[in-house]
């Protein structure tokens, strides 16, 4: 796992990683040791492309309706889309050459999950119990409590943007809280995020088109 702190770039900078990743050769792990080692987090939801998923040193290839382990490390291939679902209802779509990490996740307790590279949305429905989750990344570390965003590359940034609810994302020593329909960009590894402003229509469709 490449750490970020040695590439200053953004994380667009950091796919051809996952595309290495993607084109090694493939390590496998026995199920019945890989259950034995590991609690559920959840299960893939719906699948475009190829995606693998990283864990004991081992790698294994995803379908839909596959099981989900903490300490799982998603990645996903050129042209891919990958939805899943992380305990009791959050739902997490990863565009392509992205790699998610779910370092931990308790269902109805919240968790920690790491995003390496690539784009993703992070969704609660509305009226879910709120959850504290913590995701970490290029952009500093989001605080999430039930809500909808967009996190990853985005017009050669790396970019947020809430859809509903309020996050808190801090980065470079600095906390800027935003709500619905707020963006916030962080221009470089470590950072401090640009003050809230509204994204304009056709950047919010390429954002949620790139996990698609």
């Amino acid at each position: 796992m490449t750490d970020e702190r040695e590439n200053p770039g953004h994380l667009v900078d950091r796919r051809s990683v996952a595309g290495l990743v993607l084109g090694s050769g493939l390590v496998l792990a026995s199920p019945s040791i890989v259950r034995a080692s590991t609690r559920n987090a959840g299960h893939v939801n719906d699948l475009l492309g190829d995606a693998r998923a990283e864990l004991l040193a081992a790698r294994r290839k995803l379908a839909q309706g596959e099981t989900i382990f903490i300490g799982d490390t998603i990645i996903t291939g050129q042209a891919s889309r990958i939805g899943l679902k992380i305990g009791d209802s959050t739902q997490i779509q990863l565009g392509a050459e992205a790699r998610l990490k779910i370092d931990k996740f308790i269902a109805n307790a919240g968790g920690t999950l790491t995003l390496q590279s690539g784009p993703m949305t992070f969704e609660r429905p509305k009226g879910a119990t709120p959850q504290p989750v913590q995701i970490r990344g290029a952009f500093g570390m989001i605080a999430v409590r039930g809500t909808h965003f967009f996190a990853g590359p985005s017009r050669g940034k790396i970019g947020v943007l809430v859809l509903h609810g309020s996050i808190s994302v801090r980065s470079g020593g600095e906390t800027v809280m935003l709500g619905a329909g707020d963006g916030t960009d962080i221009l470089r590894y470590g950072g401090k995020p640009t003050a809230p402003a509204r994204w304009p229509d056709e950047r919010i469709s390429e954002a949620l088109n790139s996990v698609r």
